[in-house]
């Protein structure tokens, strides 16, 4: 007597699981790869860099003109 399962659930079995399993080592390895030293203090000189002043250099304008789209 033939095994009634079905050979397209079957043939989908394998990369589902190897998927699953892949992501789940992946996962559990990105935690170890976490810095785990605590901060001790502010880092002013970082967040200097960006206040609103300066970040208005480096931006310029965050609005967008989609001209492209009027020839379409």
């Amino acid at each position: 007597m033939k095994n009634p399962r079905n050979p397209k659930l079957h043939s989908l079995t394998r990369p589902v699981l190897f998927l699953v399993i892949t992501v789940l080592i992946f996962s559990f390895s990105a935690n170890g790869l976490a810095e785990n030293t605590p901060v001790k203090k502010a880092n002013y000189k970082l967040a200097a860099r960006f206040t609103p002043a300066k970040m208005r250099k480096m931006a310029f304008s965050t609005s967008v003109d989609a001209h492209w789209l009027k020839h379409s």
